[in-house]
């Protein structure tokens, strides 16, 4: 029995043995898988590399290459005369009415000189008579005058950028008449300096950007003919300048504490009708150089005088230096020449003052290269009708049958008050400190200097 039991224990364990071998041996591609969804067998020592697509490069964007700074900014700035509300320049302009209000054109008396104007990149006037309304009433005396509004946009369509109200008209309408000037140049968007409502105002400096160069201009006047004894003191330190040297000094100080690159100061002042500049205009004028101006364009004598370089050495050695032009005559007047005049024409005779101005945009230094001058001349054809009336370029042409002389009827002694003209501006102005123009200039590069 135990005999049978243990052949029967031999037999079962070689056929494990014999089963074990066979499973060795059996390929394990031809194992059949059990995974219902069909999933393929897959050996935990393989791996699945999934295929790549290539990574596309980004397409470039062109950038725009920056033009190379230029190294130097040219600028010219312009300063003409007096533009005065005559009763005769009033009529002149007078085009009608539209329901009470009287309507003017002043267009036709800049037609030609226009050009002049726009030559500058910013030009300034003085404007010697309020715009203080049709109510308060236009120019009926000599001595006391009013624009109507309608000089604003004309002055505009010349080109004319700035108005200097610091003179002694301000106040030929009263302190209405002031505020009401600031409120239509305000309305027409037309810059202006030389009176204000108040001390903020005052405060602010008035300084203009022409093409990243900042120039301070100030206006001040002598005196308001006898106004300035009726008004309180407070007003007229808030609403005036004057060119006593403390008032101007404090503006030239805004200026300068704002960065002002260039300052020129506008002062109306001197005697009227006078060949030569008086001993407190030129007193003035070389002390507004002495706290930091760097040229001096004054108003008022209603004629032309010298110009002069002005020198002054402060205290620690320093030298300041400016171009004074005492008096730069009128430019749209009614005003001529009487028999105790010292020369022909001397009423009508104006110029146009052009200061060129470089930056170094390298190194921030601001100077005056120069200064050129325009001598105008105020054509006044009264024995026509309508009248004519026009500012014109006073060149020293030979004959004036060029544009735009050819449009206007010019009598022989009108070419002959042209030519004075030109005369009177070089004996008076000069030529060693300005440069006079005989024709309108025209825009060029200014060489580097």
């Amino acid at each position: 029995m135990k005999k049978k039991l243990l052949i029967t224990s031999v037999c079962v364990f070689l056929i494990l043995i014999i089963a074990f071998a066979a499973t060795a041996f059996i390929n394990k591609d031809d194992l059949i898988s059990l995974d219902t969804a069909g999933t393929p067998y897959v050996s935990p020592t393989e791996h699945i590399t999934p295929t790549q697509k290539p990574t596309e490069e980004p397409t470039p964007v062109p950038t725009d290459t920056p033009e190379p700074l230029p190294q130097y900014t040219n600028i010219v700035i312009g300063f003409a005369g007096d533009i005065i509300a005559h009763a005769k320049i009033l009529e002149n302009a007078y085009i009608g009415e539209d329901e009470g209000k009287l309507l003017y054109s002043f267009d036709h008396i800049f037609k030609y000189i226009k050009p002049a104007i726009e030559y500058s990149d910013f030009m300034v006037v003085n404007l010697e008579s309020p715009l203080a309304g049709q109510d308060a009433g236009y120019t009926k005396s000599y001595y006391s005058f009013n624009f109507p509004d309608d000089i604003v946009p004309a002055l505009q369509n010349a080109g004319v950028d700035m108005v200097l109200t610091g003179n002694n008209h301000a106040m030929d309408r009263g302190l209405d008449g002031v505020e009401r000037t600031i409120d239509v140049l305000d309305s027409y968007n037309m810059m202006h300096t030389g009176t204000w409502k108040n001390a903020e105002e005052k405060a602010v400096p008035s300084i203009v950007d022409i093409q990243g160069i900042k120039v301070g201009i100030i206006s001040a006047t002598l005196f308001l003919n006898g106004h300035e004894n009726k008004l309180d003191q407070e007003i007229l330190d808030s609403m005036f300048c004057f060119t006593d040297e403390s008032d101007v000094q404090s503006q030239i100080n805004l200026c300068l504490e704002d960065d002002a690159d260039i300052v020129i100061v506008c002062p109306h002042t001197g005697v009227e009708y006078s060949k030569y500049a008086t001993g407190y205009t030129t007193k003035y004028g070389k002390a507004y150089i002495a706290m930091g101006a760097n040229a001096v364009v004054s108003h008022h004598p209603h004629v032309l005088q010298q110009s002069e370089l002005v020198q002054i050495e402060s205290d620690d050695g320093t030298i300041n230096e400016g171009v004074c032009f005492w008096s730069i005559g009128n430019f749209m007047t009614n005003q001529t020449t009487l028999k105790d005049d010292f020369a022909l024409n001397v009423r009508e005779t104006g110029i146009i003052v052009y200061i060129n101005i470089q930056k170094d945009n390298y190194t921030g230094e601001v100077k005056i290269l120069s200064f050129d001058y325009l001598p105008i001349w105020m054509l006044r054809r009264a024995d026509l009708d309508p009248r004519i009336y026009a500012v014109l370029p006073a060149g020293n042409e030979i004959d004036f049958t060029s544009a735009p002389y050819d449009e206007l009827p010019l009598t022989k002694g009108n070419l002959n008050s042209l030519s004075r003209a030109w005369d009177l501006a070089l004996s008076q102005v000069g030529i060693d400190w300005a440069t006079p123009l005989s024709t309108i200039p025209e825009k060029t590069e200014v060489p580097a200097q």
